[in-house]
């Protein structure tokens, strides 16, 4: 990806005196706290489209339309539940991380402690799949419920 950054492989910045490895690590520490808030937000805008949708829809309007426009409704839910899903792994991913992160600091080993985050198995680069299925999942999702939505107050029940 072109906004990826690219770490140096042999890790040598991470030779400085043990306060600044340390301080690095407490940097990486909040550095994932806020990758979990913000993925859990996206998780959170999923779910409460759905929740929304799935109560506050009246069913008269509901079962009134076409086939096709319910199937669509449906398949919108269900591909907003896959984001979820699909971002709750990233975020467990993260935390476990994170976890690993922690216990660097105790031997102030920063070079551990980036490669859990982004090294060759770290997390964006095995989970990384997870993240983009959920978003795209939510783009998809949200675009579906708004057509069906939009063609249900337009073309009325």
């Amino acid at each position: 990806m072109a906004n990826e950054i690219i770490f140096p492989e042999d890790l040598s910045d991470l030779e400085g005196s043990e306060e600044l490895r340390c301080e690095y690590i407490k940097s990486l520490i909040e550095v994932t706290g806020e990758d979990a808030r913000h993925v859990t937000l996206n998780v959170t805008v999923a779910l409460a489209i759905v929740a929304l949708l799935l109560t506050q829809l009246p069913e008269k309007l509901i079962f009134g339309q076409p086939l096709i426009l319910r199937a669509m409704m449906i398949a919108g839910l269900l591909v907003l539940l896959l984001a979820g899903a699909a971002y709750f792994r990233y975020v467990r991913a993260v935390h476990l991380a994170r976890m690993g992160i922690v216990r660097c600091l105790a031997s102030a080993d920063a070079s551990h402690a980036r490669q859990l985050w982004a090294g060759a198995d770290g997390v964006w680069a095995r989970k990384k799949k997870w993240y983009l299925i959920g978003k795209w999942a939510i783009i998809v999702g949200v675009a579906l419920e708004a057509l069906a939505i939009t063609f249900v107050f337009v073309c009325g029940a």
